[in-house]
């Protein structure tokens, strides 16, 4: 197996196509586990990935029952580590390498891999960006203390952020069928855009937010107090918000806003959109 130095970020995926002559490697089955040496690392991105000479662009590769989208478990530590959990005839055809910053975890070229499961469990001084598309799933495993925090997801991603996470700014943004939860958020700056299906689950404290919901997008945070929000809905999408001082914002085109707290509010509908006060 290739290793690389990683520097800001990962790329993480369990299959890997390349056009129909592509020669598919199925696991077996008999599945183990091995250890990667890495730098440290503050971002990890999960997804497809297709792998065309010296390019690398991400790609939706979990459209079939075949495929087992990858599975990452993180824990902020005082070292680096990377374990993955894949079948013993995958192993040997997965190359983990750095371009431009990322580490990247792909099949070797000309083949497609399908193991039964892919699992990848990893540690590093910070977290500074999650990426989840056309797949995958990422677990937080521990507390999660730092500055900045990007979180994103699309393609039916999931993100679950279920442990202390107490930074600076945080930054959701989930689409396409894409959910995110995290019922212990703590922070200073709250960005939440969720859009084509997109469902975040939000509890904790902010500052201060600013959403954005449009295209079927659902935000469930009664229990993320803000002190002032921002809003603007659109397209059917729906919030449930809590806030504490001020809430201001626009709502249309059939979305809704549903709200907790006595802030002082500055609002507007049009075209069918609606603001309500919910008791707490």
């Amino acid at each position: 197996m290739k290793t690389g130095i990683l520097a800001t970020g990962m790329a993480l995926m369990a299959t890997f196509a390349l056009p129909a002559q592509a020669e598919k490697i199925e696991g077996n089955g008999t599945v183990i586990t091995k250890e990667i040496r890495v730098d440290d690392y503050s971002g990890v991105s999960m997804g497809g990935l297709h792998h065309g000479g010296d390019s690398f662009s991400f790609t939706d590769l979990f459209k079939a029952r075949t495929y087992i989208s990858p599975t990452f478990n993180y824990k902020q530590g005082n070292e680096s580590t990377l374990r993955i959990t894949t079948d013993e005839n995958i192993l040997p055809h997965l190359e983990v390498k750095v371009k431009e910053g990322v580490l990247g975890i792909y099949a070797e070229e000309g083949e497609t891999l399908l193991p039964t499961k892919f699992i990848v469990d990893g540690m590093s001084q910070k977290l500074e960006a999650v990426r989840i598309s056309g797949g995958g799933t990422f677990y937080l495993k521990s507390a999660l203390k730092g500055e900045d925090l990007k979180m994103r997801i699309s393609g039916g991603g999931d993100l679950y952020m279920n442990q202390p996470v107490d930074v600076t700014n945080c930054q959701i943004r989930v689409s396409g069928g894409g959910d995110m939860k995290g019922n212990q958020i703590s922070c200073n700056q709250l960005t939440i855009d969720v859009s084509g299906g997109g469902d975040v689950q939000l509890g904790g404290k902010a500052q201060e937010g600013e959403l954005r919901v449009s295209g079927g997008g659902d935000v469930h945070a009664y229990d993320m107090q803000v002190e002032e929000l921002t809003f603007r809905i659109s397209g059917g999408g729906s919030a449930q918000v809590h806030a504490l001082q001020k809430l201001e914002g626009h709502v249309s085109g059939g979305g809704d806003l549903y709200y907790k707290g006595n802030p002082n509010t500055e609002t507007s509908t049009s075209g069918g959109g609606d603001v309500h006060k919910v008791n707490d």
